[in-house]
């Protein structure tokens, strides 16, 4: 089958993005399998609620079909209907609870309600099935600023920094930025000097206003 589609934060922009990340549970279906790589082609070719029509499909043949549950919420997404996208990511998860994809994906819902509790919710249970996973920490830490608590944010951010540093070299500098960004906030302008100019150079581009 083809990759699944995994909504994650865009580091560059803060808007959010679409990352294909390999299928996380194969059907044995082959009629399900079929709709869910037709369904894939429509979300590809921006055709959602024609992708949303197939991963249905794929559903009613195998009902634990998680990666069609998944596809199916996203398309949801980029159609701005996040109520039914909830729905799906849920029900993806209630298949299988260590699901981190499901898990990211709803907690950007969540953001994108402004149901900030509940985002953290959906990180804190990634972290509990995968703690060494940078992605929940810097969704954290994401969260966290929205809400104020800068505190916190710097936390969570320098925890992504040290572990993006052994998992995922790319994405070092939009740590350090955030932990600048934190510090920037707390009014501590030296040690968020010596951040953002390690993630500019790390290729983060910083907005002109804190340089």
């Amino acid at each position: 089958p083809f990759f699944t589609s995994c909504g994650q934060n865009n580091k560059n922009n803060g808007n959010t993005s679409f990352e294909e990340k390999a299928v996380s549970s194969p059907t044995s279906k082959k009629d399900a399998e079929q709709f869910y790589d037709n369904g894939y082609r429509a979300f590809h070719d921006n055709d959602f609620k024609k992708a949303i029509e197939l991963y249905k499909k794929a559903i009613a043949i195998d009902q634990n079909y998680t990666d069609a549950y998944d596809n199916c919420g996203l398309s949801y997404r980029r159609l701005g209907i996040l109520d039914s996208a909830e729905v799906y990511y849920k029900k993806s998860i209630s298949i299988n609870p260590k699901l981190m994809i499901a898990h990211a994906d709803l907690a950007i819902v969540y953001t994108d309600k402004g149901d900030f509790a509940a985002a953290l919710n959906e990180y804190n249970e990634i972290k509990k099935y995968n703690p060494n996973d940078p992605e929940a920490y810097y969704g954290a830490a994401d969260t966290y600023f929205s809400m104020g608590n800068i505190d916190k944010a710097l936390e969570n951010s320098l925890k992504a920094l040290e572990l993006y540093k052994t998992t995922n070299q790319q994405y070092v500098g939009d740590a350090e930025f955030y932990i600048g960004l934190a510090y920037y906030k707390k009014q501590e302008k030296q040690k968020a000097k010596i951040y953002m100019l390690q993630a500019i150079q790390h290729g983060k581009q910083v907005p002109a206003n804190y340089i």
